[in-house]
């Protein structure tokens, strides 16, 4: 989370691929939503539309490969 100036954030859920572990886009969405809720603290916000990234690098040889989810929130009151 990056606050925004003077009442926004910028809030993103990232995922790291592994053969164990396995995010999808859906379940990001949702851990956004949550955060949203817990930065806004129960006040009203708008938010922006949700962006959807995946990503692949290759760190020292070892490929790797990441999903996430971003977007802004604006405290309305």
């Amino acid at each position: 989370m990056t606050p925004l100036y003077p009442k926004g954030y910028e809030i993103v859920a990232v995922s790291m691929h592994s053969i164990f572990v396995h995010f999808s886009f859906e379940e990001l969405k949702t851990a956004w939503q949550k955060k949203a809720l817990l930065i806004a603290n129960g006040r009203r916000f708008k938010a922006s539309p949700l962006v959807a990234h995946g990503n692949e690098s290759d760190i020292e040889g070892v490929p790797s490969q990441s999903r996430s989810v971003t977007g802004t929130i604006t405290l309305t009151d």
